[in-house]
């Protein structure tokens, strides 16, 4: 049941990912970018983006595996255990398609490459926290 909902959580966020994709391409259409790719604004929030991109890919990899582990050496049963992984796999792959709709997002408003890039970036990492079966038995089995 939980594997299920996790996937749905993916499904979704592969979704939201398209229906921004999409937009962008209607939207271009029209040509204009609605920011100035040079204003300090835009600069701004490009580097914000990334920056937190940068960032949140380790930090989701290294704080999950770490609070798993710590969790396991506190030795609490196993339906807490696959409850916690439960909620630290949601809130991983939230961190991670936080950064890559808003890298997304301000691609669309900026019409600059290096955001559609950078909104990938997430999206690969995404492609390894995606829960099989065999990686949730894997996680919580360690040693």
């Amino acid at each position: 049941m939980k594997r299920q909902t996790i996937l749905m959580i993916v499904y979704y966020a592969y979704l939201v990912i398209v229906v921004l994709l999409l937009t962008y391409c209607m939207r271009h259409i029209s040509g204009e970018p609605m920011l100035d790719p040079l204003s300090p604004t835009s600069t701004s929030l490009q580097s914000m983006a990334i920056m937190y991109v940068l960032i949140s890919i380790p930090l989701s990899f290294w704080g999950f595996s770490r609070l798993i582990k710590t969790y396991r050496q506190q030795g609490i049963d196993e339906e807490l255990l696959a409850k916690r992984h439960f909620l630290l796999s949601i809130m991983r792959m939230t961190l991670l398609m936080v950064g890559a709709c808003a890298c997304i997002c301000l691609f669309l408003y900026i019409h600059q490459k290096s955001m559609l890039w950078c909104g990938a970036m997430p999206v690969v990492a995404y492609c390894f926290c995606k829960p099989t079966q065999q990686r949730i038995d894997m996680e919580l089995n360690q040693s």
